[in-house]
């Protein structure tokens, strides 16, 4: 039996004083679990160029699960593995439903970076404050999106959710709140939970128990499949409703914790 962990990055691993990182605790527990011969990885909302940012600081022997698993990228190739792209149709129509509404940005995700439409109010983009490129919508067919992610206000968000219902392409979709002012979208049946066993499909791992521990909405395909899951303490309560075990805050070293827990009930098997 194989022992495979992902963890989440924000909210769940990540810490955000003095800086973003994942600490130390958690990181050479991580590797203390790979030395006995287990895997570790991460499954985030994230896609490439924005985990690069922060790529020396976590350590990993299995492919990362990328933009709520739409993408699968080697690390040690520098490499992406799988992509599950969007239908253009959903873009424009994401867009179109955009454009005259101040109080929401979309912006839209290739394997490698974010992207922006300069026709869709370039003004707004001053308050998003992840990385993006702002391009022409004439170049849209040259670009292959996996996420769409509509950055909302709070105040805004439920709204947005439900006149997402109303979209043509709705019933394509899988709908995922990442944060209060984050709605993403991806294709209906992709999640973090689909990527992580095409992860492990790519990577030839059969016979395998998968750990996993996320704080939002966007991990609870995740959780819901993992044979043992986590939450940390300042997760959703969504969350910490279908978590096996609820741990210590990311700010706490929830998946150092996490990892422990983990590393015990294997030893208490055999």
């Amino acid at each position: 039996m194989k022992h495979v962990f992902y963890t989440d990055l924000d909210g769940t691993l990540f810490i955000y004083t003095p800086y973003v990182h994942a600490p130390e605790t958690s990181i050479n527990e991580a590797i203390a679990w790979m030395n006995e011969g287990h895997f570790f990885s991460i499954a985030t909302g994230r896609n490439v160029s924005d985990v690069k940012l922060y790529m020396g600081n976590i350590k990993s022997n299995l492919p990362f699960v990328l933009s709520n698993g739409t993408v699968i990228y080697d690390v040690k190739q520098d490499k992406v593995l799988y992509k599950d792209t969007l239908d253009k149709e959903y873009v424009k129509e994401a867009l179109e439903y955009a454009k005259d509404k101040p109080h929401i940005i979309p912006c839209f995700s290739t394997p490698y970076e974010n992207i922006m439409f300069e026709n869709n109010g370039v003004t707004k983009t001053r308050e998003v404050t992840f990385q993006h490129r702002v391009v022409s919508l004439k170049n849209l067919d040259q670009y292959e999106f996996t996420k769409m992610v509509f950055f909302v206000s709070k105040e805004h968000h439920k709204d947005v959710l439900e006149d997402l219902k109303k979209f043509k392409t709705f019933d394509k979709m899988n709908i995922q709140p990442s944060g209060v002012n984050f709605i993403d979208v991806i294709n209906k049946g992709t999640n973090k939970a689909s990527g992580i066993r095409k992860a492990l499909e790519l990577s030839n791992i059969t016979n395998y128990k998968i750990y996993a521990i996320g704080d939002y909405l966007n991990d609870v395909e995740m959780l819901k499949e993992a044979d043992v899951s986590f939450a940390p303490r300042n997760a959703h309560h969504d969350v910490l409703a279908i978590a096996d075990y609820i741990v210590e805050a990311n700010t706490e070293h929830g998946v150092y914790e996490a990892l422990v827990k983990s590393r015990e009930k294997i030893k208490a098997t055999k």
